[in-house]
């Protein structure tokens, strides 16, 4: 199977956009939730399944079982408040 060039820009952009996504939203603490309504993704087996590349690339950094960081400079005071919403929700 022979990949375009066109192809290989094209997946490199569509990445990009996905978590450019990410970061035009405020929070720094994302839920799976949260993730699929801004990539406005509806099929679960795709939703996790790029949410899994993205934490194995290093784009997000997973904190707990459907709880993400965009980065290690997450907000701490963003975890705490809202850290019994998200494992409440997890048991």
């Amino acid at each position: 199977m022979v990949i375009s060039p066109f192809h290989l820009i094209y997946s490199y952009i569509a990445t990009d956009n996905l978590i450019a996504k990410l970061y035009e939203s405020p929070k720094t603490i994302l839920t799976t939730k949260d993730i699929a309504l801004i990539w406005e993704e509806t099929n679960t087996v795709n939703l996790t399944s790029k949410i899994k590349y993205y934490a194995k690339e290093g784009s997000l950094i997973r904190l707990t079982r459907g709880v993400f960081a965009k980065n290690k400079d997450y907000e701490a005071k963003e975890l705490a408040t809202n850290g019994m919403k998200f494992l409440t929700r997890i048991k």
